[in-house]
């Protein structure tokens, strides 16, 4: 049986093994995979929804990896016998230090790349991508397209952070939830505008919708308060937090996403940039993943090709009324959802027959 190694250096970014682990066992493949302890200590079991989860071999590690040497933790991945190990990120020295290592073991390594800045800063890497030595995996065909200018390898592909979660909620509300994922960060995101479009829709929106904001970080007090001054507190409703973290863990953001009937993507602040553009923007496949429609600017969409799941507008005050309007229109289960649920399976496809391809690759020996 194909032996493949999902390897995550640190405690970042472990979601993005749901989608491979979908495909692989699809495959009939026999999936390890490596964590960081601080990821489960922080935000929990990302695969508390997974219905795959006892088909895997999870692996927690608190290795923090010396660049220059080699560590018991590398070679207790070899121990597996891996044909083919996957770097959840794989786009800066520490994590191409591990990908040398494994290549060097004459392991085939293929890696995540999500933000290709990082790549950009890294002149070894991106010769190690050219050059066949590791092949990329890129986490949306925009970010493929954004590395036109450093990605000249034929043998790349594209892959989707997407699963089938194992989730049920019933809902308790008659009012619409619109979901923002996430850490609440003013500065980053487009917050002020969130606030300023609740006060002016406050009549509108007061009986039927709320905004649940789940995440923690900063400025989610802010929030809070800034709400609680302007008589708006009853628009908005905020996920429980983790008392040592002060982080949403994984399972109750998949219930809060499973219990939302959109997600909300606020807009990043300022003209979207080349450092906007090359970053996968996680609510996009958290939405997807729960047949979530989303609610986005034009460019967001078009970007992720989820325009058929999405309704827009021109700024966050439309975008909301357009989809209270859509669900004014259809019954709540509504044919975005049924839009989103087709993109989640197509990309689901996908991944099963890149990673098919990439395997087959690999037992080749090209």
């Amino acid at each position: 049986m194909t032996v493949v190694s999902l390897f995550q250096l640190g405690p970042v970014h472990e979601e993005v093994s749901l989608g491979f682990c979908q495909a692989l066992l699809k495959l009939g493949v026999d999936v390890k995979v490596w964590l960081h302890q601080e990821s489960f200590n922080k935000k929990g079991d990302v695969y508390s929804y997974f219905s795959g989860k006892t088909q895997i071999d999870i692996r927690y590690h608190s290795t923090k990896l010396n660049k220059y040497a080699e560590t018991d933790l590398l070679h207790k991945v070899l121990d597996d016998k891996p044909d083919l190990i996957i770097l959840l990120t794989l786009q800066n020295t520490q994590t191409e230090y591990v990908a040398d290592f494994f290549v060097r073991q004459n392991i085939r390594v293929a890696g995540v790349v999500h933000n290709n800045v990082l790549i950009r800063k890294s002149k070894v890497l991106a010769e190690a991508f050219n050059s066949g030595k590791y092949c990329p995996l890129f986490l949306s065909p925009h970010v493929k397209r954004d590395s036109a200018d450093w990605n000249v390898n034929s043998k790349s592909f594209v892959v989707y952070n997407v699963f089938s979660p194992n989730l049920v909620v019933n809902r308790q509300s008659n009012d619409h939830i619109f979901s923002i994922l996430g850490g609440v960060s003013w500065k980053r995101l487009a917050y002020d505008e969130l606030m300023q479009a609740v006060i002016s829709n406050k009549d509108r929106w007061t009986k039927r919708l709320r905004l649940q904001i789940v995440g923690g970080g900063a400025d989610r007090a802010l929030i809070q308060e800034i709400a609680q001054q302007n008589g708006i507190e009853n628009i908005f409703m905020f996920s429980d937090l983790d008392s040592g973290s002060k982080m949403t863990s994984y399972s109750k953001y998949y219930e809060c996403l499973s219990g939302a009937d959109a997600v909300l993507c606020l807009p990043r602040k300022g003209v979207f940039n080349s450092v906007a553009i090359s970053k996968i923007t996680s609510s996009v496949p958290s939405a997807l993943s729960f047949g979530k429609p989303l609610i986005c600017s034009p460019e967001l969409a078009q970007r992720h090709h989820v325009c058929s799941s999405s309704v827009t507008g021109s700024n966050l005050s439309d975008q909301i009324n357009n989809m209270l309007d859509e669900f004014d229109a259809y019954s709540s289960y509504s044919h975005l959802n049924q839009a989103a649920l087709v993109l989640r399976e197509v990309m689901d496809d996908s991944n099963v027959k890149v990673l098919s391809q990439f395997i087959d690759s690999v037992h080749a020996g090209s």
